[in-house]
């Protein structure tokens, strides 16, 4: 409808003008809206966005009521129906901290009715005969928070929909589709976690919600009861008809005069309340001077808790309820405390590890830490997932992304492939690419595994050592086995230092050396012996040393040593003389416990770094990049080895869904003074991150598995020139093509 669309922009402008800081209102993002309600795709929408400083966008578009003509708008009040199960989780949260509840408590501590619950063994759906036999585990409250407690709804499961128990039989729970822990199903999980927060508390949910929660974040317009002033704001609900027009449903729950409330649903808001709730998860826990959650907490619910198990794409058993789960990556998007987490970055939306879920009447949230946006979109008609809400969904985020990013990070780097580099003579082959390095010259060096080919290529090997000039044009190779040196059995790291020197270490289990040659292989020196090392406290002998760096204002070598020890090793990279060594978090490296560590250990992660330690950079303001790839993060130091501060990286990544765990295996900087960027080669999501060097905040990130130009298949290590291109080697290799080092040139 026309008119109501023109008043409301009027109105949408008048709120904007008073918030946090405003910016005038986008009209590719109003566009979007009006173009969905015009042609009557929906019938009203109500969508606002942020960014960690406050709103950047809200607009209302179309009815509140397609039988009055009611318009809507950015005041109006939604059933937000699941939307009330993050709020309900944070809720819960804040009794763990409390240290009143526990995750990994059973659940039957604090709610006896789900004590002895049963499993479902059989079921047959054209009878509803079943067996049922009594589960062996019991669930916990994490199984509650993550929806893998076996529970699930009538609209997600025909078992559910269809289950009727027989005579004399009775459940207050389940059955549970299976035994808890051992898959995802959306269900009736979360209305648990509103009862234990009732129970602990001793408070109604809606007390608790408004003492805690509500109040602290000045979410005024939101409860489980509207109060009567409040009422005429309050939408219809509305149900798609088979024409795709809308009609009224008047068959839905009051928003008056309840006594009960379910954690699961129930609560009404508005876009401008909800939006309140991601900024303060968006920023840690607080919101204007309120803290609801500790930011280790809020990390914590953004991680995920289902370990090798998926979130579904569930397909529905009732169609005029839900349509199928089309927005879920199927078996690859995962779950947190309370949000699903999605598993890959997608181009021109939201980035891995943003926290997103929706309501029945086709409400929507999402929450992207990593680039610091989050968004309501608001409709109020079922069936749930209705294919024309999903693209105004998806129409809205990508609208938002485009004005943020015009407005926030319009200087993020942008690479492109380069296909044609470089120019490999003579027919040679490579094997695995291992390292790659660049000169003052920006001349590149490849060190490449001529052992790895098979033997019908060893004929065509090149040397394990290339250099090409930045248009990809072969200079020279060499390599190998020589007088005076042990040259590694493994090819590993490769750098070139700023007097020219070219340092080779090596990954076999015997190499325990690293090599200095002039650029063209005249040899240097020596550190270490093979098969010598004494561990992690031996200081005459390194252990598959990874990766190197001198640091040219002091003349230090530093190792990241590596695969067999968990260290930065600093020598005098003149003379070789040890100088110190360190560990994670700066702590004295040790050599237990044993390989490998528990690289998810505590909030922080191992107090060690979980082998390989796999590169280590130091920036020109003198910090140390150390990157922990077993750890699933970067590390970063002072020059002395204090610790400063870090990074996960794919902390969520899981062997052997998701390669092989670990991710963090490289860093190269950007080659602006300041080197203001950080990128980080992300070895099992094959995806190179770009983060803002200073904050450790991730900006965005390309890549996917694959062979094509822009694809990595296992990516390896990293180095940047001093025009901003990067250079990335692949080990492992999916095919053939895999084996080679990729140019990625800045786009200006």
């Amino acid at each position: 409808m026309i008119r109501p669309i023109r008043v409301l922009v009027v109105v949408v402008a008048a709120v904007a003008a008073t918030s946090v800081h405003a910016r005038q209102t986008p009209p590719s993002i109003d566009k979007v809206l009006a173009d969905a309600v015009a042609p009557k795709d929906v019938a009203g929408v109500v969508a606002i966005a942020t960014d960690r400083r406050g709103v950047i966008y809200q607009g209302a578009f179309g009815v509140a009521d397609v039988s009055t003509g009611r318009p809507m708008t950015v005041d109006t009040i939604f059933r937000i129906a699941s939307m009330t199960k993050p709020i309900t989780s944070v809720a819960l949260m804040q009794l763990v901290e409390q240290g009143k509840v526990s995750l990994d408590d059973p659940a039957e501590k604090y709610l006896p009715e789900l004590a002895s619950l049963q499993v479902f063994e059989s079921f047959d759906n054209s009878t509803g005969a079943y067996r049922v036999r009594p589960a062996k585990a019991k669930p916990t409250v994490r199984h509650l928070l993550t929806h893998t407690s076996g529970l699930g709804y009538t609209f997600t499961s025909p078992i559910v929909r269809d289950f009727k128990p027989r005579a004399g039989e009775q459940y207050t729970a389940g059955p549970l589709l299976f035994e808890p822990g051992a898959d995802w199903m959306y269900g009736t999980s979360t209305d648990w976690v509103g009862r234990l927060v009732e129970v602990i508390s001793g408070k109604s949910l809606e007390d608790y919600f408004q003492e805690q929660i509500l109040r602290p974040l000045k979410m005024t317009d939101t409860s489980y009861n509207v109060a009567d002033t409040k009422l005429g704001r309050v939408v219809a609900a509305h149900r798609r008809q088979a024409d795709g027009s809308f009609v009224v449903d008047r068959n839905v729950a009051p928003v008056t005069g309840l006594t009960r409330f379910n954690g699961g649903g129930g609560l009404t808001s508005t876009a401008n309340d909800y939006i309140r709730f991601v900024r303060a998860v968006l920023d840690s826990g607080t919101l204007d001077g309120a803290r609801i959650l500790r930011a280790d907490t809020v990390a914590q619910m953004a991680r995920s808790h289902i370990g090798r198990v998926g979130v579904r794409a569930v397909k529905t058993a009732m169609p005029e309820r839900s349509s199928d789960f089309s927005f879920v990556n199927d078996g690859h998007d995962k779950w947190g405390l309370g949000f699903q987490i999605t598993a890959a970055s997608v181009p021109g939306k939201r980035s891995a590890g943003t926290l997103s879920w929706g309501g029945i009447n086709n409400t929507y949230f999402w929450i992207d830490p990593a680039r610091g946006i989050g968004g309501v979109i608001l409709m109020q008609f079922l069936p749930f997932a209705d294919t024309k809400a999903l693209a105004l969904y998806d129409a809205f985020e990508r609208a938002v992304y485009r004005h943020a990013g015009t407005a926030t990070a319009g200087n993020v780097p942008r690479f492109r492939a380069d296909p044609s580099w470089p120019k490999i003579p003579n027919n040679w082959q490579f094997g695995q690419v291992a390292s790659v390095a660049i000169d003052g010259q920006d001349h590149v060096w490849i060190l490449q595994r001529p052992g790895t080919l098979e033997a019908a290529e060893k004929a065509r090997a090149a040397p394990p050592l290339l250099e090409f000039d930045a248009a990809g044009t072969f200079i020279r190779a060499w390599g190998g086995p020589g007088q005076g040196y042990d040259w590694p059995s493994s090819e590993h790291g490769v750098y070139v230092d700023p007097k020219g020197f070219v340092w080779i270490g090596g990954n076999g289990d015997t190499d325990h050396q690293i090599l200095k040659f002039t650029r063209d292989g005249t040899f240097v020196m020596q550190i270490g012996r093979p098969g010598q090392s004494k561990g992690n406290a031996d200081t005459q002998n390194l252990n598959q040393p990874a990766d190197a760096f001198v640091h040219a204002k002091t003349n230090e070598l530093f190792v990241a040593d590596g695969y067999g020890n968990r260290r930065i090793i600093v020598f005098d990279a003149d003379t070789g003389r040890f100088k110190r060594m360190w560990g994670a978090f700066g702590n004295a490296p040790t050599d237990a416990p044993p390989n490998p560590a528990n690289a998810d250990e505590g909030e922080r992660g191992a107090p060690q770094f979980v082998q390989p330690v796999h590169a280590a950079r130091v920036s020109s303001d003198g910090l140390v990049y150390v990157s922990d790839r077993g750890g699933k993060r970067v590390q970063v130091f002072t020059i002395e080895g204090t610790f400063v501060s870090q990074v996960f990286i794919g902390r969520e990544c899981r062997a052997p869904e998701c390669g092989n765990g670990t991710t963090a295996a490289s860093t190269a900087f950007s080659t602006d003074p300041a080197q203001r960027y950080l990128f980080v080669g992300n070895r099992s999501q094959a995806r190179v991150m770009v983060f803002d060097r200073r904050t450790l905040q991730l900006l965005d990130s390309f890549g996917r598995w694959g062979s094509a130009p822009g694809e990595f298949g296992t990516l390896h290590h990293m180095a940047a020139d001093s025009k901003g291109n990067l250079y990335v080697t692949e080990v492992t290799p999916l095919r053939p093509e895999n084996r080679r080092v990729q140019k990625f040139q800045l786009v200006p």
